[in-house]
């Protein structure tokens, strides 16, 4: 849904239910086609599906890097049961040093090329609330948050006021076609870092972050070896989470995201790991 429609028509349950079993069928056959056809006919029942709430509300574009669009040959979507249960793993503790010696350190796989639009299409709604998870974010970052009035109730963020950490701007939200993008949703770890060392649910919220757009986009996919947030008091809370996320998915770091992260940490070794 784009950031000027309303919240979508909410069908009974029981209507929610027989979509899904048609989706999960749908899966199926883009799986066995291997593609081609089976994909094109799920694209196709995607676009249906969105009547039944079955993605409600919510549009991946504004966190997109269009220029990451190689194609590749192994897709997060049929091995998505693994992500969906370590999403409900707790989030690990302790101290962000620590826990960074605990994971394993090896040269990214030149051979797995990066595709945003496996990662999907759209925010999903992992906790069933109705609230897709850009919406939630938005929520939680921002202050003075005042929601749209539809259903579901105080879910979709109108405005609000972003205290942006990466940057150390105020800046003000407000949803429309030209100006909800001022205000991102950064995946902490940045997908296309996850495609290469592992994978990662996109819809995580210990991995989001509302944050400045144009920040966002001048992140790219880029490590800690290659990019910290301009802020410099921030970069501690920034590299504990992203070790916090992959300690979370059993990702691994780079030798120079290592070497890079511990040179951050030198300067704040009781750094805890943020806790949601």
């Amino acid at each position: 849904m784009s950031e000027t429609e309303k919240g979508p028509w909410r069908p009974p349950k029981s209507w929610r239910g027989l979509a899904a079993m048609v989706a999960a069928g749908a899966i199926g056959v883009t799986i066995y086609a291997g593609g081609g056809a089976g994909s094109e006919f799920l694209q196709s029942l995607r676009v249906d599906l969105t009547q039944f709430g079955i993605e409600p509300g919510g549009t991946s574009s504004q966190n997109s890097k269009p220029h990451e669009t190689n194609s590749t040959t192994q897709s997060p979507e049929i091995s998505s049961g693994a992500n969906a249960e370590n999403a409900t793993n707790a989030n690990p503790s302790g101290l962000a040093l620590e826990v960074l010696g605990t994971l394993q350190v090896r040269q990214k796989d030149p051979s797995n090329d990066y595709n945003r639009k496996l990662f999907g299409d759209g925010w999903l709604d992992l906790d069933g609330d109705d609230c897709n998870t850009r919406n939630e974010i938005l929520a939680r970052d921002l202050q003075d948050v005042k929601f749209r009035q539809v259903r579901p109730a105080n879910c979709v963020v109108q405005s609000g006021v972003l205290a942006d950490e990466y940057t150390g701007k105020r800046i003000e939200f407000r949803r429309g076609s030209g100006s909800s993008a001022a205000v991102q949703i950064d995946h902490v770890v940045a997908l296309g870092n996850v495609w290469r060392t592992g994978e990662a649910v996109a819809n995580d919220p210990l991995n989001l972050l509302a944050t400045d757009g144009d920040t966002n986009q001048d992140k790219e996919s880029d490590d800690a070896s290659k990019w910290l947030p301009p802020r410099a008091a921030f970069h501690c809370p920034y590299v504990a989470r992203q070790i916090a996320v992959k300690a979370k998915y059993g990702l691994w770091v780079t030798p120079e995201e290592s070497r890079a992260m511990r040179q951050v940490l030198s300067s704040c070794p009781q750094q805890a790991l943020p806790s949601q």
